[in-house]
C-alpha cells in the first residue's frame, strides 16, 4: 500500500513540472465504486498534511512554485467535474463567483456567470477536449482550493454498493 505522499511524488509531481511549463492537463481517477478514488483524489480536507489527498497537495505545490520570481503574473482557476453514472455535474455550479469555460476554450475573463443551464458537455476543439458550461473559480492560494473543494463535496453524489 502507498502513502498519500508516494502516489503524488510518483504520479502528480511530473504532471505539475508540465503544467508550470505552460501545458494543459488533467487528471482524473476512474473505477468501482467504493475502490478508493476519493480518498487518494482528496484524501482528508483540513487534517493533517500526511493525510491530504493529490488534489490539496497539487494546489500547495503549484502556489508554492508560483511564489518564484520568475513568475511574474499569474492566474489560477478550478472547476470540479463529477461524473456519476454517465451523468456530468458541475459541483462548483452554485458557488458565487465562477465563470464557465466559452467554446473557443479561453476564459470569458469579467463575466460572472451562474450556469443556469444543467446540461453540460464533453466536446473536442483544435486545443483540445473540454467541458462546455463547466463553471471556473479564481483562486488566490491553496487554500481557496481547499475551500472550494469543501463546498463541492456537499453536492456530491455518492453511491453505495452491495459488494465486499
Amino acid at each position: 500500500m502507498s502513502t498519500q505522499t508516494e502516489v503524488f511524488a510518483s504520479t502528480l509531481k511530473p504532471v505539475i513540472n508540465d503544467v508550470m511549463n505552460g501545458f494543459e492537463s488533467t487528471v482524473f481517477a476512474y473505477g468501482q465504486t467504493g475502490t478508493g478514488k476519493t480518498h487518494t483524489m482528496e484524501g482528508e480536507i483540513g487534517a493533517d498534511l500526511e493525510s491530504e489527498g493529490i488534489i490539496p497537495r497539487s494546489a500547495r505545490e503549484i502556489f508554492r512554485r508560483l511564489e518564484h520570481e520568475k513568475y511574474l503574473e499569474s492566474e489560477v482557476f478550478c472547476s470540479y467535474l463529477e461524473i456519476y453514472n454517465e451523468e456530468l455535474s458541475d459541483l462548483l455550479s452554485s458557488t458565487a463567483s465562477t465563470q464557465t469555460w466559452s467554446a473557443a476554450h479561453n476564459i470569458d475573463k469579467g463575466k460572472v456567470h451562474k450556469n443556469d443551464d444543467p446540461k453540460l458537455e464533453i466536446l473536442e476543439s483544435k486545443s483540445g477536449p473540454y467541458c462546455k458550461g463547466l463553471s471556473l473559480a479564481k483562486v488566490e492560494s491553496a487554500q481557496d482550493v481547499l475551500s472550494l473543494m469543501t463546498k463541492a463535496q456537499r453536492q456530491r453524489k455518492i453511491g453505495e454498493t452491495k459488494m465486499k
